[in-house]
């Protein structure tokens, strides 16, 4: 948690300046799918769990999908944000309304599990 905590505040400096940083960028890719994989696993349900990189100039965004559940991990307004929404299976990326959390929301658990649990 701490990890990808001081990964995001080190990323928001570097893409907020319009620098990049790779090995910042896959650094923090990877411990944001590590924080989708643990909350799946807590949910107890399957989940598609990826990264897209995009471009040099953003962050781009790591994903949660599940037959119920989609969410998103990417930079918004300046700021690391949390999308969720529900979706129609794994095919559905349009789903129900977007929603929004701060990701130190996220990381803390019973308010994941209890935020996500309607989504099983």
């Amino acid at each position: 948690m701490a990890n990808l905590l001081s990964l995001a505040t080190k990323a928001l400096r570097i893409y907020d300046m319009g620098d990049s940083d790779y090995l910042t960028k896959k650094a923090f890719h990877a411990a944001a799918r590590s924080e989708l994989k643990k909350l799946a696993k807590s949910l107890n349900i399957p989940a598609k769990v990826h990264s897209n990189l995009a471009g040099d100039a953003v962050l781009g965004e790591s994903i949660l999908h599940s037959d119920k559940l989609y969410i998103q991990i990417m930079h918004m307004n300046g700021e690391i944000t949390v999308l969720y929404r529900s979706c129609n299976g794994l095919k559905d990326f349009t789903g129900g309304p977007n929603q929004y959390m701060r990701l130190e929301s996220f990381l803390d658990p019973s308010t994941a599990i209890e935020v996500f649990n309607k989504f099983r």
